[in-house]
């Protein structure tokens, strides 16, 4: 009789074993938007998000991180500079882009302006090109606020642009909730 119990067990045991092993591992949960509070030079404080993508076709130069794209937000006023919503957004790649100076329609003859040019596309959708003001590093781009908030509703986004001296640079970013994102800066996102 203890015996019986004894071997009942052992293959109970072994049952359950087995089933842990086989079963399915948890996928890694994806990228997450990451919220840091930071304060500026005027001492006014905002909340940074920070979302790392993924490099679909490498820049030419090394690049020491992955890019991302970068969201800034005044949540509170803190002070007489500051301003409750969304602030700014940037896509850093990490590497030299291709600056354009283009001369405005409305100021013939007398400057030019930098842009980068950028084409992205949302989801499966068409491909939409546009022009952003590249950061002072050279190594960013500022995202238009109407592009960002196209970007807060997509579940991913390729966007590309033109590394300097170099071919095209071509990044993914899979874009998780942005909740949380969307009530600091007051901008539409994309519903569970």
């Amino acid at each position: 009789m203890k015996s019986t119990r004894l071997i009942l067990l052992v293959l109970l045991l072994g049952v359950a074993i087995c089933f842990q092993l086989s079963a399915k591992p948890r996928p890694a949960s994806g990228p997450e938007w990451q919220a840091t509070e930071k304060t500026d030079s005027r001492g006014a404080t905002y909340t940074q998000f920070t979302l790392p993508g993924r490099f679909v076709k490498r820049p030419h130069a090394e690049v020491s991180a992955p890019p991302s794209l970068a969201v800034n937000c005044e949540g509170t006023k803190g002070s007489r500079f500051s301003r409750v919503g969304f602030q700014g957004a940037a896509l850093r790649v990490g590497a030299n882009l291709k600056i354009d100076y283009v001369e405005p329609d409305e100021i013939r003859g007398m400057s030019y302006f930098p842009e980068v040019e950028a084409q992205y596309r949302l989801d499966d959708g068409k491909e939409e090109r546009e022009n952003w003001n590249p950061g002072q590093d050279k190594t960013s781009a500022f995202v238009p606020k109407d592009a960002i908030k196209k970007m807060l509703r997509a579940r991913t986004v390729l966007i590309t642009v033109k590394e300097d001296s170099a071919g095209e640079v071509e990044m993914q970013f899979d874009m998780p909730d942005a909740t949380n994102l969307g009530q600091v800066c007051r901008l539409p996102v994309r519903k569970k």
